[in-house]
């Protein structure tokens, strides 16, 4: 067998796009997290995406980056991504807050709504 390599991507900077990956099991979609990932203006919180990719005749297109709802300094979301079969949910999970002296972490579930 052969394989076809389509999609490579670097990320931003230093973000370790790529730190884990989840691909929908009809292989028409992929998840990306990138855990140091910068929050826009301030370079000192890394707030962390997933990315969500989508296959379409020209190629892999970004279909939209997801952040954590609430900026907690270091949260570092997308260390770990999950990506519901059928593309509905994505889970993203932090590597925890340097908020505080007992660092915690947390887990983000996003939901896709309407049609893309």
């Amino acid at each position: 067998s052969q394989w076809a390599g389509e999609f490579s991507s670097t990320g931003v900077g230093s973000d370790k796009f790529g730190e884990s990956v989840a691909i929908s099991t009809d292989g028409t979609s992929f998840v990306a997290g990138a855990p140091w990932q910068h929050q826009t203006l301030n370079w000192d919180v890394y707030r962390g995406a997933i990315d969500i990719f989508r296959h379409e005749p020209t190629g892999w297109v970004l279909e939209a980056s997801l952040f954590p709802t609430d900026v907690v300094l270091n949260h570092h979301m997308g260390y770990s991504v999950a990506f519901s079969g059928d593309g509905r949910f994505v889970a993203g999970r932090t590597n925890g807050s340097t908020n505080s002296s007992h660092p915690s972490g947390a887990v983000y579930v996003f939901e896709r709504t309407g049609v893309t």
